[in-house]
């Protein structure tokens, strides 16, 4: 299992890294950047074709237009699963109802 975390948007950019959960109070080496994930509400959507570029446009397209909720600060995630030629995706954000 791959996660990367979008996160530090400004509006025309963002910070993207390959990211593990680590438990808590595990201590990391001081060359790796450490991002702490407060709790949130998600909206997770699966994507079984692993098409996350896709999937993007249709959540802002489709999903948040009718969903009743709106996305909050916080990091995304894009998490993959599944072995080479099988693989499949999902999208985390971060929301809370209008």
């Amino acid at each position: 299992m791959l996660h990367t975390a979008l996160y530090d948007h400004t509006g025309e950019s963002f910070k993207y890294m390959v990211c593990y959960h680590l438990p808590k109070g595990l201590e990391i080496p001081k060359r790796f950047t450490k991002l702490s994930v407060p709790a949130l509400t998600w909206a997770i959507f699966l994507e079984p074709q692993c098409d996350l570029q896709k999937l993007w446009e249709r959540v802002y397209t489709e999903w948040f237009p009718t969903s009743g909720y709106e996305q909050v600060e916080g990091p995304q995630f894009e998490m993959y699963y599944g072995m080479p030629g099988h693989t499949q995706g999902e999208i985390w954000i971060p929301v809370k109802k209008k």
